[in-house]
């Protein structure tokens, strides 16, 4: 009787994994478009080639194991940790913006350091974020019918994919046609 108190009711839960589910299909679209934002600016403002720009990019995704690694030594809550990911996240979207670059220093290598800095957030934040998001939705899930965990899963990782392509091509576009700072926006 107790534990039938403590579950949430079936529509909550279902509100709960579709949330999840959503939350995926954005992080597929940041995640795509800023792959290609990053890229698109590294080449065109700092005129780096291709095997520099690789290289930057690459090694803004290796952020991930340090920010884990500090977040899991910490006995944060699920919650709090989500919050503090997308906090962090939405800093590094402010250093996006090209007039935060121009402000501190003109050097082009402060600019890269800023770019750098942002994606180091923005991604393994996301990232992170991501992952509690799927735990939760399984963890809620009900053993049978349309939200069962294996149907989350699939729908989470289709959603994620689905959304990268036009994810690049909107911030490929977005960039050329408006710049910098209306991607940052």
């Amino acid at each position: 009787e107790r534990a039938m108190e403590l579950e949430p009711p079936a529509a909550q839960t279902k509100f709960l994994i579709v949330s999840c589910v959503i939350f995926s299909m954005l992080w597929g679209f940041v995640f795509g478009g800023l792959d290609v934002a990053m890229v698109l600016i590294v080449e065109d403002e700092f005129h780096f080639g291709i095997k520099t720009t690789c290289l930057v990019v690459s090694l803004t995704f290796l952020a991930i194991i340090p920010l884990r690694s500090f977040f899991d030594s910490r006995q944060i809550a699920v919650a709090a940790r989500v919050r503090i990911y997308m906090g962090l996240a939405l800093v590094g979207s402010f250093l996006l913006f090209r007039f935060l670059w121009q402000f501190v220093s003109t050097m082009p290598a402060i600019g890269v350091a800023l770019l750098m800095v942002a994606d180091m957030l923005i991604c393994p934040c996301f990232s992170l974020s991501w992952g509690l998001s799927d735990g939760i939705a399984v963890q809620h899930a009900p053993q049978h019918g349309w939200f069962r965990s294996g149907n989350v899963i699939m729908a989470s990782g289709m959603s994620f994919s689905m959304f990268r392509l036009p994810g690049a091509v909107s911030s490929r576009l977005l960039i050329a046609g408006k710049g910098r700072d209306a991607y940052a926006l």
